[in-house]
């Protein structure tokens, strides 16, 4: 998310419309290095709100907030993060959407913690999310669903996207993933927020980019999708 200043609400409001225009809701990611922090390079804590609150306040003075089933914050922050330290930042979020949406029917609830990529079912990723789960429990903060990163480097070939040992790394990650989460809780859900059969790159969209280019095929994901289904997933993103 950008600093909220004079360009945000245009955005937001481009983004909030084609998300309503789709007749869907959306998720929303929510920045832990935003403002003067950027600038500094500096990843503070405890987590600044400051931007959170003006966002969200606006979507909601705006009518706009039912289109938020939920919000995320931070991406892949568990090499610079405590398991603790992030999940105070999502007790400070919780503290803020209770503020701003005092029906809990209205509020978005609360997805994360969306650590670095999985590439196997061994990762240290995984306690990791587990950790985040115990604290939240005990700050009294409510997690909706929790969310991890995944990409098994699969080989650029047709031979790569039909090897059985890397299909099996889609069957044995889900369930490293659901033993860790179910460990700690029977009921948050299980999302992975992005997975993909190679980490890639930046644009531009071609062949020369794994991350983009692998997404059409189909038989790939159609293994992964399953196997995550298997084992309890509640979604599955590709960002």
């Amino acid at each position: 998310m950008l600093s909220f200043g004079t360009h945000c609400p245009r955005r937001a409001r481009r983004l909030l419309s084609f998300t309503e225009m789709a007749r869907a809701r959306m998720i929303f990611g929510l920045s832990m290095n935003t403002g003067k922090d950027v600038n500094e390079g500096g990843f503070p804590y405890p987590w600044d709100a400051t931007n959170a609150r003006a966002i969200l306040s606006w979507t909601i003075e705006h009518g706009l907030d039912h289109l938020l089933v939920g919000l995320e914050l931070g991406n892949e922050q568990n090499t610079k993060y405590s398991a603790e330290k992030i999940a105070h930042s999502f007790a400070a979020l919780h503290n803020l959407t209770l503020e701003l949406w005092p029906d809990g029917a209205r509020r978005p609830r609360l997805f994360g913690p969306d650590p670095h990529s999985l590439h196997d079912a061994t990762g240290s990723q995984l306690e990791w999310i587990a950790d985040f789960l115990r604290h939240c429990d005990a700050l009294g903060v409510p997690v909706e669903g929790a969310t991890h990163h995944e990409y098994i480097e699969v080989d650029p070939t047709a031979a790569g996207f039909t090897s059985p040992t890397r299909l099996a790394l889609n069957a044995a990650i889900a369930a490293a993933v659901n033993h860790t989460v179910r460990s700690v809780s029977r009921t948050v859900g299980i999302w992975g927020g992005e997975i993909g059969p190679h980490n890639g790159g930046s644009p531009p969209c071609d062949h020369s980019s794994m991350r983009w280019a692998v997404f059409g095929d189909s038989f790939w994901y159609a293994d992964a999708l399953a196997a995550k289904a298997r084992h309890g997933y509640a979604g599955f993103c590709r960002q």
